[in-house]
């Protein structure tokens, strides 16, 4: 297999313009410029809005969600009470900056109505009533660079191999090999060893439950076989309370390619939304773009059908390209790694201010977040090595509601604030929703949706099945994904 089909590549222009729009996003934000320096490197990701009324024209592109980011956690700095943002790499926080823009619109039609609204992108579904994308418009998401995993993949230039060899052979040296190896074995091994993934492989072949109960660790050899499962990048050599357990990039990816971008809470309200496209930046090092673009493609869409993890056909596509600036902050040698980590969500005219005052009946400290999350769309910054916002103390040296002061607005704990907030809002109130609190954030997302009355129930019934079965159809093809354990799931508002 030589070339991409071409029915798997978006049209040059969309890719093109879904780039262009994410690069212009940072581009234009100073902040962005100044909190990382041109000394440093990140990955940028967005998902944007591609909207077209006439299908002869290119239409037009809008960022609706965008973040940097390079780090995740290890297993010791997880948070059970789920305040801590535990993957900040580029992609993983513009999905979730993306989840905030749901809920907001979500607000505004539980709470206003916009049935009649133009301004929307959104329109009720026949059947579920659950909002879907109005036809004209489509969703696509950029990064920067390949993402860590499976499509990271692909033959590198040998004299950019080289020189990774060398590098590594050197400091190999430099600090002793342990086996009393010569500088030449050390190259060898290095050569035979050398982790172009940007992730590690994953061991475990047992039985997944609903959430990620896996606690085996991952394999620490640099296995570069294609299609498998892999939790992020680490040194290899640190303990294992140190090392990580999110899934590669890759890997979320392919999740949302088959469960889609909203997760379960949001199926409250969303019929799943999938991407219509991933388009990526070429990586220079690559032998070639298509050889860079079947590894994405393989990542995100060709492994989901070979493990038959799908119950419908995978649409979204999937290209690299090559006509457009690069991201003038990507990583090259001479730039240290940028240590905070960005979101930013774009704001609707139409959406209704969240004020205290106009939530009486709520807790001061809901009422308070509602207003925080509902209404200030500044950019976040996070220091990605701890997960908290920018400024925060060490973790050992914070109390809980310290924690809660530096949580960052996407953490776990606040998406699940935002859900309760817009379910007590629902027009037809909900009379679960009270109830809801008593639940544990992993109960509650195994619920969802939570149906009003039994007038609702059968579509509501029918669209939870649905979900479902696209859940055990994905976690019983991919066996092999660890994850966060449901131990840091099972927390209470």
């Amino acid at each position: 297999m030589n070339d991409v089909p071409v029915e798997l590549m978006p049209s040059p222009a969309i890719a093109s313009g879904v780039a262009h729009a994410v690069l212009q996003w940072f581009e234009d934000s100073s902040k962005c410029q100044k909190k990382v320096p041109p000394s440093e490197w990140t990955v940028l990701a967005g998902i944007v809005l591609h909207s077209r009324v006439f299908t002869e024209d290119d239409g037009t592109f809008r960022v609706l969600a965008a973040a940097t980011g390079n780090k995740c956690l290890g297993r010791r700095d997880l948070n059970v009470d789920g305040l801590v943002v535990n993957d900040c790499h580029a992609e993983v926080l513009a999905r979730r900056a993306f989840l905030r823009y749901l809920y907001a619109e979500a607000l505004s039609w539980e709470s206003s109505g916009l049935e009649s609204s133009e301004q929307t992108i959104f329109e009720r579904h026949p059947t579920s009533r659950r909002l879907v994308l109005k036809p004209q418009h489509s969703l696509h998401l950029f990064i920067s660079e390949a993402p860590c995993g499976d499509a990271a993949i692909y033959e590198l230039r040998q004299d950019v191999v080289d020189e990774l060899v060398h590098q590594r052979a050197e400091r190999e040296t430099e600090k002793g090999s342990e086996d009393g190896a010569t500088g030449q074995a050390v190259a060898q091994r290095e050569r035979s060893e050398l982790r172009i993934t940007g992730a590690k492989s994953s061991v475990s072949k047992r039985p997944r439950s609903a959430e990620s109960d896996n606690e085996n660790q991952p394999d620490k050899r640099f296995a570069q076989a294609v299609g498998i499962a892999r939790v992020k990048s680490g040194r290899s050599d640190l303990p294992l309370d140190k090392q990580t357990l999110s899934m590669s990039c890759s890997d979320k990816l392919a999740k949302w390619n088959t469960l889609g971008l909203q997760g379960s809470l949001l199926l409250q309200w969303y019929e799943p939304l999938f991407l219509c496209s991933i388009i990526v930046s070429e990586d220079e090092h690559a032998t070639s773009v298509t050889k860079q673009e079947l590894a994405l493609q393989r990542a995100v869409s060709t492994r989901l059908q070979e493990r038959a993890a799908l119950i419908e056909e995978s649409t979204c596509e999937a290209c690299v390209v090559s006509d457009i600036p690069h991201f003038n902050r990507q990583r090259v040698s001479n730039r240290a790694p940028s240590s905070l980590a960005i979101n930013w969500t774009a704001k609707e005219s139409y959406w209704p201010r969240s004020s205290a005052s106009e939530n009486e009946k709520l807790p001061t400290d809901a009422s308070k977040f509602a207003a925080k999350f509902f209404n200030n769309f500044d950019l976040e910054f996070l220091m990605a090595a701890t997960g908290f916002k920018q400024g925060a103390k060490k973790a050992s040296k914070m109390d809980r509601l310290a924690m809660e002061r530096v949580a960052s607005r996407l953490s776990k704990r606040n998406l699940l604030r935002a859900f309760h907030h817009v379910l007590k809002e629902t027009v037809s109130q909900n009379p679960l929703s009270n109830t809801a609190h008593d639940f544990e954030y992993l109960q509650v997302k195994l619920a969802v949706p939570i149906v009003a009355s039994s007038a609702v129930a059968p579509s509501a019934a029918s669209a939870s099945t649905a979900s479902n079965d696209r859940r055990k159809r994905f976690f019983a093809a991919f066996s092999d994904w660890i994850g966060v354990p449901t131990t840091f799931k099972q927390f209470k508002l």
